[in-house]
């Protein structure tokens, strides 16, 4: 086993290796303890992210993944799976998110077929939350294998032939509303519309704020304005839209433009009406677009909501300089 620092993840600190320690690490990555392998994976992708490790290394990494078992492995997988997305923001809206995209469907496709889509007797709760996240993230990453299988099940739910498994039902309510044709979204709309509890909510807003095609959503941000829903979800419907990537931008303008409106919905509690610029900005990766959103927060909202912007603006420039510096989304 390497020599490794703060094994036990009970240290509050990165931890960078000489290229040829971190090398062996990587080697023995199967055979660490849970708890290093964890401390190991989020030292890397925090080290990644600030340009002290290369994306190449990081990816010799993830590619050890498949070869761990036992204790905490789901865990592992999660967080890889995460990471993935972020790098998927970071090459968002380039030639190079393709590539990405490949790569991280190879990585993690085979994570879903071992888990499978039914849940089993005395399966962890953290292996039915990847199993979630997986099948979303994939389909987020264009994997239409996992989109048909999940619109299927979504099929076979509505026909009442079939009801969805609680654990993965978010995700197959996230891919009905990225497949969704104008007759289905009407009727997921419908569904936000006449929701009795506010996961209910949740789950069909962020479906309807999923879907691919633009005029589809111009609807979800037409019913913002309309009072038809509960003020709080009515408000964010620009931030779920954003955070699918495709009309981020559009998503962002329509805030800018209806700030007042969304305001008065989301209120001034925990900050609300701060968050609706920043939060429209979900998808961005530019420094120029992190520019516009300090400047539009200030013009829109006052130092009152700089704090919110700042934050946001932070990780835009993080994405845009991870870009800047790793050109080619799978190393060199």
């Amino acid at each position: 086993t390497p020599l490794m620092v703060n094994a036990g993840g009970d240290g509050f600190s990165l931890v960078q290796y000489a290229p040829e320690l971190y090398i062996a690490i990587v080697k023995h990555f199967a055979s660490l303890t849970p708890i290093a392998r964890i401390t190991v994976l989020s030292d890397s992708f925090a080290l990644m992210q600030t340009g002290k490790l290369p994306l190449t290394d990081y990816w010799h990494l993830l590619a050890q993944l498949p070869s761990v078992q036992g204790p905490g492995r789901a865990t592992l997988i999660d967080m890889a799976r995460s990471n993935l997305g972020f790098l998927d923001a970071v090459y968002a809206d380039t030639p190079a998110q393709a590539a990405l995209r490949t790569k991280a469907k190879q990585l993690m496709a085979p994570e879903l077929k071992v888990l499978g889509w039914q849940s089993k007797a005395g399966e962890s709760s953290e292996i039915q939350m990847l199993r979630n996240g997986l099948i979303r993230s994939l389909i987020y990453w264009g994997d239409e294998e996992v989109l048909k299988q999940a619109e299927s099940l979504f099929v076979q739910d509505e026909a009442g032939t079939k009801p969805l498994p609680p654990n993965i039902r978010d995700a197959v309510m996230y891919a009905a509303g990225v497949g969704a044709d104008a007759a289905r979204h009407a009727r997921l709309i419908q569904r936000l519309k006449s929701a009795n509890s506010e996961e209910d909510r949740w789950r069909y807003a962020e479906a309807v704020a999923s879907a691919k095609d633009l005029a589809l959503i111009q609807q979800v941000l037409d019913l913002a304005l309309r009072g038809e829903l509960p003020s709080n979800v009515a408000s964010r419907l620009p931030h779920l839209i954003a955070e699918n990537g495709i009309h981020g931008a559009l998503a962002y303008q329509f805030t800018v433009d209806n700030y007042p409106a969304l305001a008065a919905l989301a209120g001034d509690m925990f900050g609300g009406s701060s968050w609706l610029i920043p939060g429209a900005a979900a998808s961005f990766n530019t420094d120029a677009q992190a520019k516009q959103l300090l400047l539009d927060q200030q013009q829109k909202v006052g130092n009152k909501g700089a704090g919110a912007a700042a934050q946001i603006a932070a990780q835009i420039s993080l994405r845009a300089a991870v870009r800047q510096r790793e050109l080619n989304p799978l190393g060199h």
